[in-house]
């Protein structure tokens, strides 16, 4: 134990560093992880959890501060955190930035998952690059990567010629939720929103 009472074992702070920022005490959080980095431990794990709080409470700029702190220490990163950038700026419909994530990403020879690909898809929705989409769709298939559910929905209404709109959201959507599959009804209205609008989504339900 030091000082401050935190123990040296840094499987422990790691526990206690993702339970405070999920109750939302990042300051507390950033204080330990801190205080690990002073004394030497730089776990990768310790990174991940604090830039993905960060990225998650909106603090993009804190999280890119500590996202270069750590390759400054030769901690390369791992997919999962190159996922984390390229989902957060995606939702904050980022596109460009994304890509450039994606791009760094494939540099340091991290493989696109589902994640990342849902993440650009989702991205590319609010930009109504429906073009850009289909691409996404055919490289998973060149890498025989399968899309999740929601995802094969959109990628067959693409192979079928079927430009999405509020009209086919609504059919698909109104379809699985009377068939009980409410998990794969809400991502479709939430890709409905992304690509339709909210003004004119939203209205048409």
């Amino acid at each position: 134990m030091n000082e401050k009472g935190y123990g040296v074992d840094t499987v422990t702070c790691n526990i206690v560093i993702n339970g405070l920022c999920k109750s939302g005490k990042l300051d507390k959080a950033m204080e330990i992880a801190h205080e690990m980095w002073t004394h030497g431990s730089a776990a990768l794990v310790t990174y991940f959890i604090i830039i993905s709080a960060l990225c998650k409470a909106g603090k993009i700029d804190e999280a890119k501060k500590k996202f270069r702190e750590m390759i400054g220490k030769n901690l390369q990163p791992d997919a999962v955190i190159f996922d984390t950038f390229i989902h957060i700026f995606c939702k904050e419909v980022k596109i460009s930035s994304a890509f450039r994530v994606l791009k760094d990403m494939e540099k340091k020879g991290c493989n696109k998952s589902v994640q990342t690909y849902n993440s650009l898809i989702l991205g590319l929705g609010t930009k109504n690059q429906i073009f850009e989409i289909y691409g996404l769709f055919d490289e998973m298939r060149e890498r025989g990567i399968t899309p999740n559910d929601t995802t094969s929905i959109l990628d067959d209404m693409l192979q079928m010629g079927i430009n999405p709109n509020i009209s086919t959201f609504r059919m698909l959507i109104e379809a699985f939720y009377k068939a009980s599959d409410f998990g794969v009804a809400k991502e479709l209205f939430e890709i409905g929103l992304s690509i339709c609008g909210h003004k004119e989504f939203t209205y048409s339900f």
